[in-house]
């Protein structure tokens, strides 16, 4: 992943907030700078985080881009139709989700996204270099939507933080009643339960703690 490459074409577009989740040791290094050409803020502001849960805890909208199909069951969205979906979250702050250029996004990363978004490219070779990705994204989220602003408002909306809480919540309590039993399948379980919540586009905090407060209610009884 060219880090320098990103963040250049990340203010051409006047985007400037970066995160990295486990960026390769040296990855900060003069190659890096010199190919930010200009835009060398929004690499040393670069937040990094240890995982994608971390990263993405304080987002209400969180959109995966990625060009494979996938088995899980979750709204997909044509690049095109971008600005439309956020001229409808403009009190939200959210997040573009990109994978390393070697394999993409897992599934477990998908987890964390309500919903994918894919470019429409040639179906035989449709592996994007990641800065052209990311190039052709914000632009059709400029182009359109040129007030849209990244991260900028807090909302009643659920946060992933909030979401994730609520998982180890339900996780512990499915864990008591055995639910989870046969060790093998606990992460296909899990990992279906939240695809579940996840495909809810717009849980609210309020709705968050209703349902910590059913799962407690249940676990008390």
């Amino acid at each position: 992943m060219n880090i320098g490459s990103i963040a250049r074409v990340m203010l051409n577009f006047n985007c400037t907030e970066l995160r990295l989740v486990n960026p390769r040791k040296g990855w900060l290094d003069e190659n890096t700078i010199a190919i930010a050409a200009g835009a060398e803020d929004i690499i040393h502001n670069a937040k990094i985080y240890t995982s994608l849960a971390k990263a993405s805890s304080d987002l209400h909208l969180t959109l995966a881009l990625t060009a494979r199909s996938r088995d899980l069951n979750k709204e997909s969205l044509e690049s095109s139709n971008l600005s439309n979906e956020l001229k409808q979250n403009t009190e939200n702050n959210v997040g573009l989700i990109f994978g390393p250029e070697n394999s993409g996004l897992s599934n477990e990363d998908l987890i964390y996204a309500h919903k994918i978004v894919y470019i429409p490219t040639n179906p035989l070779f449709a592996s994007l270099n990641i800065s052209h990705a990311v190039a052709i994204i914000l632009h059709e989220i400029c182009k359109n939507s040129p007030k849209v602003k990244f991260n900028h408002k807090i909302s009643p909306d659920a946060t992933i933080k909030e979401i994730e809480h609520f998982f180890l919540h339900l996780e512990t309590e499915l864990e008591k009643t055995d639910f989870l039993r046969v060790e093998e399948k606990k992460s296909t379980m899990m990992r279906n339960i939240k695809n579940i919540f996840m495909r809810i586009e717009k849980l609210s905090t309020k709705e968050i703690s209703t349902l910590r407060g059913i799962i407690s209610a249940l676990a008390s009884k």
